[in-house]
């Protein structure tokens, strides 16, 4: 594809500041200088023929599990971090844009926008860049004036849209009604106490708030207000409000897959390192013990290899579901990868009661599982570490329970072993 770009489509990508490249099935067949320096590549043979997605770092590599073309249909930058070559991560906003496929291959275009010092910049720039953002925002946010005693003055179409009432029917009203208890009940309070002394938490500052629609559902929104002196004495505030219902839901998205596996939604290995090490802590503090179990599924590599990728998916995400019900609710159940499960059990009197959770995941986890009118069923072999009596740091307890989950693939899998 990069044959056809003319020259002057060239010089125009090239003078581009930000990182820019085209994507044919995933892998980048062009890139600008601009990208270059931002991967740190020393030269165009370390990028091209590459997927994009191995510059994408850990993560944020599971928005990538459906292409490119899902990230084109985002109305907004998407913000996520990228791996350069010399291992750094930057904080980048990425667009992507679909082109016509060619000949069957799906091409794109990403847009990459540095966005590191931004992040680091302090609160009263952040502040200042919130408020910048609200002024160019107004016509497609929310915008109400109300007077001295909170009485409504005036609406935009859309205010209505987003609260649900007519205009008529706000006009002359408190503006109170458009918020959820306890902001209601305290609302009139507050205004006094500013008129009366000047200082307030809101005037001049975004803030997140819930509103309240005319169907009584709530709903996350950010607003900024404003104070505008009128020429007969009388003071006016002017709030620009934004729904930011998408928003809070794709930074909960974006939270969640930090913390979580994508595929069984149990913790994933970060979760998982700030768990034992807090385990290991309390431990310590109160005198107990810590279990480590590592599960590996037997015959997985089997059933992911003849019936596909969706049944091994499918028996992954049972395997999860089963571990959930099994454990305590002070317990925790993680996925590290592949078909590789680790279970962290607190406040462990002794060996007894450990064996009785594992024999009780060797009962549960070969139930049969049905994938398309076909059995399937794997096995799990289980190694066992404890903590302080096997170990005493979490890279020692992962070892002595891998080694003791071998012992088990070695005897004939499907049992557990203590280390």
């Amino acid at each position: 594809m990069v044959r056809n770009l003319d020259d002057f489509c060239v010089d125009v990508l090239q003078v581009m500041m930000h990182f820019i490249c085209i994507c044919e099935d995933g892998k980048i067949v062009w890139i600008n200088d601009s990208g270059l320096r931002l991967l740190r590549a020393p030269n165009l043979d370390s990028v091209l023929g590459h997927a994009l997605g191995n510059f994408i770092s850990e993560d944020y590599i599971e928005l990538f599990g459906d292409g490119l073309a899902l990230l084109s249909e985002e109305t907004e930058a998407v913000p996520l971090s990228i791996l350069t070559t010399t291992a750094d991560i930057v904080h980048i906003k990425m667009n992507v844009s679909t082109f016509p496929p060619v000949d069957g291959h799906e091409r794109h275009m990403v847009e990459c926008q540095d966005i590191s010092a931004l992040t680091r910049a302090s609160q009263e720039t952040r502040t200042r860049e919130q408020r910048l953002r609200a002024v160019l925002r107004a016509v497609d946010q929310a915008v109400i004036s109300i007077d001295e005693f909170g009485r409504i003055k005036n609406v935009n179409d859309i205010t209505v849209r987003i609260f649900g009432y007519a205009r008529l029917d706000m006009i002359g009203k408190n503006v109170s009604m458009l918020m959820p208890e306890p902001y209601r009940a305290n609302h009139d309070e507050y205004l006094m106490r500013y008129l009366a002394t000047g200082h307030s938490k809101v005037i001049d500052q975004t803030r997140e708030f819930e509103g309240s629609r005319a169907d009584g559902t709530t709903f996350p929104m950010e607003i900024t207000v404003t104070e505008l002196a009128e020429r007969d004495g009388r003071t006016t505030f002017v709030s620009s409000v934004r729904d930011i219902t998408i928003q809070k839901a794709q930074d909960d998205r974006i939270r969640f897959l930090a913390l979580n596996d994508a595929l069984t939604g149990l913790p994933n290995r970060a979760s998982f390192n700030d768990r034992i090490e807090g385990a290991l802590t309390r431990a310590e503090r109160n005198g107990s013990g810590v279990a480590l179990m590592f599960i590996d599924l037997d015959k997985f590599k089997t059933i992911n290899d003849t019936l596909g990728h969706e049944a091994g998916d499918l028996i992954l995400k049972t395997v999860a579901d089963r571990l959930k019900t099994i454990i305590r609710k002070t317990d925790m159940a993680a996925r590290l990868g592949g078909d590789e499960f680790v279970l962290v059990l607190e406040n462990v009197a002794n060996k007894e009661d450990v064996a009785i959770t594992a024999k009780t995941i060797l009962k549960k986890i070969p139930i049969p599982v049905t994938f398309e009118d076909t059995s399937c069923s794997v096995g799990a072999s289980i190694g066992i570490s404890h903590y302080p009596t096997d170990a005493t740091t979490v890279p020692e307890l992962l070892a002595a329970a891998d080694r003791a989950m071998y012992k088990v693939k070695e005897a004939g899998r499907n049992h557990y072993s203590f280390c």
